[in-house]
């Protein structure tokens, strides 16, 4: 069950149940053996039980059932000689309900010493003292209300002294050596009924075992994204306003995740919809975990309703399940699985969730420079491949309008975001010879003809704009072909000096050793009116002087207007730093993987919005995922596995925070 308040109601009603079962069926609950004094209980075992599972609330619920379940058999069934003294509430209600919440809060207490295997033992200690201060409790309320009273005479309070004595060792040895260890399997057969202390502790081995602590979570988290999927948060600029700066679905997208952490008992705040922040655990020092609930537009052939995750073959589809909505997935039940045991101690872990990070990061910056919150310790960005990322190319978008008569040509548009290759134009025309031309040439898709105009639609395929060689740009190829068309040299120099991937057309292409190669991106293009308007998204690598690039652009484009967008910072860690050191072993400890390296990348990420931090997964290099395309998708086995890597990258950088 999704809500966690209707799933405890469910599992009270269940223990409730159990103990007016115990109770009222002969010989089950109240257990006496013939000829002898001999007449104990197995219900506190229950009541202990719940109390250990789930703390005071639930240990004082059923306290209170049981004492109340022993009155009204005394009051209607009376056997036992001491059940005519149990019709007083104060007698058969009140010290139950006691031993139950006591219970419940000495467990709870000792759940908080972060020691399992010392939790285990206290908790068989605990059950033994509880059992023992249960009976006593018993007697000592018995004789308080009934000392005066002829019906309780010195014989008759050494008898049930003597009977309450006898039957309170039984109970204590079946409450030490029952209830703990039903209490494990429940942890391990159930674990996602409540926070155990010791689930997923090898005793021998002492140590976490991240697939237990995780197992309760992975259908919940494969469920969860679903219905994050289905949100489309695409930057949507009709919708924006004061309450939605970035468009109503990224707004929908970030409440969603801000009540799944409510419900989860984390602290939870929304600043304007620009930006999410969860918080768990205390202290100067933070863990940032830097994620995004925003996703480009679902263009191109889908084989499925792109917001509507469907699973084939072990392989989840869906637009964000790859970028960034099933990696926000994956940190978020790391993170609620260290809440549970409750392992982070001495720092707290601060989950930013963003509204924008396609399309400017202004929600992060937001938060940082705005808001001027303290920046990471440490902290990761899940958000680009494995291992680890310690480099990011620096980004400049930058806006060209070119003013050329293209004759018989009405408009040509293509694209949605700068920061991903076109997939699809759309072009209009009025003249037959221009329209064969085209055809001949292949870039006819589609066509319509209608009131003597043609429109056409030709298409590419999408790839990330940080890697432009990956796909096909279709308006790239359109002006290859009307170049050759018009066999106009303004234009044929124009597509020549803007179509290289690289940046060379322009003199802005170069190579580092560590970072790769420079590269060009044509995202967004628009001609109506006899001017064209272009989009570039320019991906530059370390060495490179800003001004020197601007001008160069300028030089080789100097009859267009050009406006550039401020550069976003280029991102370095050095690969021995301990930031990058410790991520990377968290990675190769789960995936047994020792070859790979950590590697530098063109995308840019939330990384280069704070200090200390560095993109980290969760993209596999034997699988792709389909990052800005269609049928974007991901294999289960890795969410699965990716889960595992930012639990362990998470603790570890706890462990490097308090060294």
């Amino acid at each position: 069950m999704k809500n966690k308040k209707t799933l405890q109601i469910c599992i009270d009603a269940s223990f409730l149940a159990i103990i007016i079962i115990l109770t009222f069926v002969p010989y089950l609950g109240f257990i006496s053996i013939p000829g002898t004094p001999i007449s104990f209980t197995i219900i506190h075992v229950v009541v202990l039980l719940g109390a250990m599972l789930f703390g005071f609330k639930e240990g004082l619920l059923f306290g209170f059932i049981f004492g109340l379940c022993s009155l009204i058999k005394a009051a209607t069934m009376p056997q036992a000689i001491t059940d005519p003294l149990f019709v007083n509430p104060l007698i058969s209600i009140l010290p139950r309900m006691i031993f139950g919440g006591l219970s419940g809060l000495f467990f709870s207490l000792v759940k908080k010493t972060n020691k399992p295997l010392l939790t285990y033992i206290l908790f068989y200690v605990l059950c033994g003292l509880m059992t023992l201060f249960h009976s006593f409790l018993t007697l000592s309320v018995l004789y308080l209300f009934n000392m005066n009273s002829p019906y309780f005479s010195d014989g008759y309070l050494i008898l049930i002294s003597s009977v309450i004595s006898i039957n309170g060792i039984i109970e204590i040895v079946l409450a030490i050596v029952v209830t703990p260890n039903i209490a494990l399997s429940l942890f391990k057969g159930f674990p996602q009924l409540t926070n155990s202390p010791f689930l997923g502790v090898s005793f021998m081995q002492k140590k976490l075992n991240y697939k237990v602590m995780l197992k309760p979570y992975k259908e919940e988290a494969i469920l969860n994204l679903r219905d994050f999927i289905a949100i489309n948060s695409t930057y949507d600029e009709k919708t924006i306003d004061e309450n939605n700066p970035f468009g109503k679905g990224v707004s929908e997208a970030l409440n969603y995740i801000s009540q799944l952490a409510k419900n989860d008992g984390f602290s939870v705040t929304n600043y304007g919809n620009k930006i999410v922040e969860i918080l768990y655990g205390e202290g100067e020092k933070n863990i940032t975990i830097m994620a995004h609930a925003d996703v480009v537009p679902a263009t191109g052939n889908w084989s499925n309703d792109p917001f509507n995750m469907v699973i084939k073959n072990d392989i989840l589809y869906g637009r964000g399940v790859s970028d960034d909505k099933g990696p926000l997935m994956c940190c978020y039940y790391a993170l609620k699985a260290i809440k549970n045991y409750n392992l982070a101690k001495g720092y707290q872990i601060r989950f930013l969730v963003g509204g924008n990070e396609e399309s400017g990061s202004l929600g992060m910056k937001y938060y940082f420079e705005t808001l001027k919150k303290n920046q990471p310790t440490y902290g990761f960005s899940p958000d680009a491949d494995w291992p680890i990322i310690f480099a990011e190319k620096a980004i400049m978008n930058f806006n060209v309008t070119y003013f050329k008569a293209l004759k018989d040509v009405i408009s040509i548009s293509g694209g949605v975001v700068s920061n991903a290759v076109i997939d699809k134009v759309v072009l209009k025309i009025k003249n037959e010879n221009l329209f064969n031309f085209l055809r001949r040439n292949e870039v006819v898709d589609e066509s319509i003809f209608k009131d003597n105009v043609y429109q056409i639609i030709h298409y590419g395929k999408s790839a990330h704009g940080s890697t432009p060689e990956l796909g096909k740009n279709a308006v790239l190829e359109l002006l290859s072909v009307l170049a050759k068309y018009y066999q106009d040299d303004d234009l044929t120099n124009f597509y020549n000096a803007i179509s290289p991937l690289d940046g060379k057309g322009l003199n802005i292409d170069k190579v580092s050793k560590e970072m790769g190669h420079n590269s060009l991106n044509l995202g967004l293009f628009n001609y109506e009116n006899n001017k064209m308007e272009l989009t570039f998204n320019f991906r530059f690598v370390d060495g490179c002087d800003v001004n020197l690039l601007k001008e160069n652009i300028r030089l080789k484009l100097k009859d267009c207007l050009i406006n550039f967008d401020e550069p976003s910072k280029l991102l370095y860690y050095p690969k021995k730093s301990k930031l990058i050191k410790t991520l990377l072993k968290s990675y190769q400890k789960i995936t047994k993987d020792k070859k790979s390296k950590p590697i530098a990348i063109g995308g840019g990420t939330y990384a280069k919005e704070a200090d200390n931090v560095v993109a980290f997964g969760m993209q596999f290099k034997d699988f792709d995922t389909h990052m800005h395309e269609s049928d974007e998708c991901i294999r289960l086995d890795d969410f699965n596995k990716s889960m595992e890597i930012y639990l362990d990258a998470i603790l570890s950088l706890g462990k490097l925070i308090k060294k």
